[in-house]
């Protein structure tokens, strides 16, 4: 859906705009010490985005399973 397509969007925006990341870190009193985010190497930054991709595809299919359902139940109410 497009809020989804768009929740996702900005996620990813924020994800890589460092200074997003500090604002967002700072408001959340995130020890930076204990958790140094400008360390994170590309592989590791692949494979948060080949997460999100699959966590995507996943919130995809769940709202075509969703919508499949809803039409099935919408037909059987009219064949009633």
């Amino acid at each position: 859906s497009k809020l989804q397509s768009s929740v996702f969007k900005n996620f990813l925006k924020t994800l890589i705009n460092h200074q997003a990341i500090r604002t967002n870190i700072d408001k959340t009193q995130l020890d930076i010490e204990w958790m140094p985010v400008s360390q994170l190497n590309r592989v590791t930054l692949q494979k948060a985005r080949d997460l999100l991709v699959q966590i995507k595809r996943a919130l995809d299919k769940k709202q075509e399973l969703n919508l499949d359902a809803q039409k099935s139940k919408t037909t059987e109410q009219q064949n009633e």
